[in-house]
């Protein structure tokens, strides 16, 4: 599965950057990407099996599963239900402490792209708009801080 990746360092200790990331009651405060992010199934705890619904500021949503959850140094999850164009998605953010106030963070994202005649241009096409997505959220987490 081809994969995208970004990171970027965070001037605050990790389990602070962690808890941002995973708050869902600020994360349109920090993530200029979307414009709808919520867990589902009346959660109100992550766990590995909780769902949550995001949206970005195009209109286009996706549902996905915690797969990892492990406070303060890895999130996972993976794409539920279909999608336009990808066949398959999974993105985990890493979380590792320099020092008490810098934190490395690491989004990586895999996917696979629907169909076999088009794959490889799709899976360009897809991971162009992946990398521009993962700089706007690291971006944004930066910012928040």
């Amino acid at each position: 599965m081809p994969t995208v990746t970004g990171s970027t360092i965070i001037s605050s200790a990790i389990e602070n950057v962690f808890d941002t990331s995973q708050d869902y009651s600020i994360r349109l405060k920090w993530d200029p990407y979307l414009r709808q992010a919520k867990l589902l199934d009346g959660s109100s705890e992550i766990k590995p099996g909780t769902r949550v619904y995001c949206e970005n500021k195009k209109g286009v949503g996706m549902t996905v599963s915690y797969v990892t959850f492990n406070r303060p140094a890895q999130t996972a999850v993976k794409m539920e239900g279909d999608f336009p164009l990808i066949k398959n998605f999974a993105g985990s953010w890493n979380f590792r402490k320099l020092n008490d106030n810098n934190t490395e963070v690491i989004f990586k994202y895999y996917y696979e792209a629907k169909g076999k005649i088009f794959n490889k241009i799709i899976e360009f096409f897809v991971g162009r708009m992946l990398r521009r997505d993962i700089q706007i959220r690291l971006t944004g987490l930066k910012r928040y801080f």
